[in-house]
């Protein structure tokens, strides 16, 4: 069987790009490599992040509903970034004080450490890092393969 291939993008849409482009562009300290009008009646603004994933933000000519993003309704429940480490995640925490963006702290899950945020348009947006194994051995190690390292819990911990 072929690879799944991975997620080349994620475009969200947003109320006010006049709101959400400085936002977005603050957290990810990062200028558009795209912003522009197209076809069908929307205008879209991209960001390259991380090793060449896309992040899009969208405003259609149709106006969003007069309400706040919910995970409680199909479609979306969040977007998560990965952290390589518990000193990455705590930056992430520096970062968001000093945007003044609200946070929950650093969280310790089942999976392992999380850091949740919301968005202008309150669509919840986490950082986080993978600490206990979640796929049995026989399935190899598809986060050590995108890493370019081990996953192992043990190896993990140990950066900590």
């Amino acid at each position: 069987m072929a690879t799944f291939p991975p997620i080349t993008h994620v475009a969200l849409t947003v109320r006010d790009l006049s709101v959400s482009v400085p936002w977005y562009g603050a957290l990810f300290s990062a200028e558009p490599v795209l912003d522009e009008d197209t076809d069908p009646d929307f205008h879209h603004t991209v960001y390259l992040i991380g090793d060449g994933q896309l992040f899009g933000l969208h405003q259609h000519v149709t106006p969003v509903p007069d309400e706040q993003f919910s995970e409680f309704r199909l479609g979306l429940d969040h977007v998560a970034f990965g952290c390589a480490s518990r000193q990455q995640l705590e930056e992430w925490v520096r970062r968001l004080d000093e945007l003044g963006i609200a946070h929950g702290g650093i969280k310790d899950a089942t999976y392992g450490l999380g850091l949740s945020f919301r968005d202008p348009d309150g669509i919840a947006v986490d950082a986080g890092l993978v600490l206990r194994e979640l796929v049995p051995h026989e399935l190899g190690d598809p986060l050590g393969d995108v890493l370019g390292q081990t996953t192992s819990q043990a190896d993990l911990l140990a950066n900590f």
